[in-house]
């Protein structure tokens, strides 16, 4: 009768397993192992969020570089073009004041010659004027 007391009780009284739920014993090492695991897998959680938020910062930052040296570029090409624009103007200078220094060695080739012709046209007259 005792035993039968015992046994009704320890089956009355222990924890069931209800049809919804499920239970599982482990022995306590892998018991351990799996929160340890678990501790693990919500740290490398956390790691990969915080990486994930770096690396968009980094990315940020990559792209507001990128903007700035694209700006730069903008400015290199922008100066280059002026300077461009420089040279040729210089170039046109050059041709526009060769042609000036050209024609003024023309016009003084000119001037001596119609002054050498003015002092022979007025000897000429005054010769005119003494033989008549």
């Amino acid at each position: 009768m005792l035993i039968i007391t015992l046994l009704l009780n320890s089956i009355v009284f222990s924890q069931t397993v209800t049809p919804d739920s499920c239970e599982t014993r482990l022995p306590c090492e892998i018991s351990r192992r799996v929160v340890i695991d678990l501790l693990e897998g919500d740290l490398a959680k956390k790691e990969l969020d915080l990486t994930q938020e770096k690396l968009y910062n980094t990315e940020q930052i990559v792209n507001s570089q990128n903007g700035i040296i694209t700006s730069y570029r903008v400015k290199t090409k922008a100066y280059e073009d002026q300077i461009k624009m420089y040279d040729q103007k210089e170039a046109l200078y050059q041709n526009i004041v060769g042609a000036l220094e050209k024609d003024k060695k023309n016009l003084q080739r000119g001037i001596k010659i119609l002054g050498t012709t003015l002092g022979v046209v007025t000897v000429a007259t005054i010769v005119g004027f003494l033989i008549h």
